[in-house]
């Protein structure tokens, strides 16, 4: 099912690449809403912008995303790893700048934002693409695919001082889906999701003792 935020949770910082100041305002959305972000300092042009692909704009040293009046906002990839992380499909993102605040330089501000407003279950299936056969995209000498699976897993490049036997080191990583959450409105009683070991100890580095659902 989908999800949205319980409540209206902000975040202030600075960017990154443009050093300016930014406030930040995650708030929930209704079904089929998506995720969008709303500059509230621009006036004259559109401020709305989607966070979907093919709103990217440019990706040097961070992802950025823009709309037809050229409003942009960059940086957003640390924030949109939270959201996709902890299972959010709807929130409107009002920002009063050009760039999301680097915060700690990780997702951890935002999942923790996030964590302690908790998600609301909407009534409203999720729609979702299934693999159904191996895609990779190439650029150079880097690569990127996936693969059909029964759950959500991946597979990136590993640090680990004692490679695999084929030389190529390699790291498994593995993160809960919306459809592990179970309903906020359920019986106490209700057996919680069976998340992934990996999951629970993300949500544990977190900060939290259970799950937001």
């Amino acid at each position: 099912m989908q999800t949205t935020l319980r409540r209206p949770v902000g975040f202030v910082g600075t960017g990154l690449h443009s050093g300016r100041p930014a406030r930040l305002t995650l708030r929930p959305a209704g079904p089929e809403h998506g995720i969008w972000f709303k500059r509230t300092d621009v006036t004259g042009r559109d401020p709305l912008i989607p966070a979907l692909w093919d709103a990217v704009c440019d990706t040097t040293l961070n992802t950025c995303i823009g709309n037809a009046d050229g409003v942009r906002v960059a940086t957003i990839e640390h924030l949109m790893a939270a959201l996709a992380g902890l299972g959010v499909t709807n929130a409107l993102i009002e920002i009063d700048g050009p760039e999301v605040p680097i915060m700690d330089g990780s997702a951890r501000r935002f999942a923790e934002g996030i964590a302690r407003v908790g998600l609301r279950t909407l009534d409203a299936p999720l729609r979702a693409l299934r693999i159904l056969r191996p895609v990779e995209v190439t650029a150079g000498d880097a690569r990127a695919g996936c693969c059909p699976a029964t759950a959500c897993a991946s597979i990136s490049p590993s640090t680990s001082p004692t490679p695999p036997s084929d030389g190529k080191a390699a790291a498994s990583h593995c993160a809960p889906t919306v459809s592990a959450a179970r309903s906020p409105t359920a019986a106490p009683s209700a057996a919680p999701p069976r998340w992934p070991r990996c999951a629970r100890a993300a949500w544990r580095w977190a900060g939290r003792s259970t799950m937001p659902w």
